[in-house]
């Protein structure tokens, strides 16, 4: 398979930088912005990844899928489908270079930057793969009508 890149815009490039075996790839993403996420968990004790739900978080998946389907074209007869990608995809989340958050807090606001490295393409699965490029967490606490902030890790 030749080395493509396209850049679709000017906030993503795709690139297939390796084959595995037949029908399996994984292809870099190069992106201009990050993921910034900020969301709450309530009564949390541990946290690592954003939870699947966050509309942030499907909304820039889902712009990856619409530009990965129009890149698929250029280097595959049977281009990757966005609603397809959408059905069949999973996140990988690399959170090696940060420590995930651990103690008690009755409300953990929680501020992630996350940036797309790769998809790993393989039949009927594709896998984001995630780094964490900077996260923040704010525990407090609001015990007897008092809000108060606890810590910053």
């Amino acid at each position: 398979m030749p080395r493509l890149t396209l850049v679709l815009d000017s906030s993503m490039e795709f690139e297939i930088i390796q084959t595995h075996s037949d029908m399996q790839y994984t292809v870099g993403i190069s992106v201009a912005d990050n993921l910034n996420l900020t969301y709450h968990i309530i009564n949390a004790k541990s946290h690592t990844t954003p939870p699947i739900d966050n509309i942030n978080l499907n909304m820039y998946i889902s712009e990856i899928a619409k530009q990965f389907e129009l890149y698929s074209a250029r280097w595959s007869s049977t281009p990757i489908y966005s609603m397809h990608f959408m059905k069949r995809f999973q996140n990988i989340w690399n959170t090696a270079a940060h420590l995930p958050y651990s103690g008690e807090a009755e409300t953990l606001s929680v501020q992630q930057i996350w940036r797309p490295e790769q998809i790993k393409i393989s039949p009927g699965l594709y896998q984001i793969v995630w780094k964490l490029e900077f996260v923040q967490y704010i525990a407090s606490d609001n015990k007897n009508g008092v809000s108060g902030q606890d810590a910053i890790y």
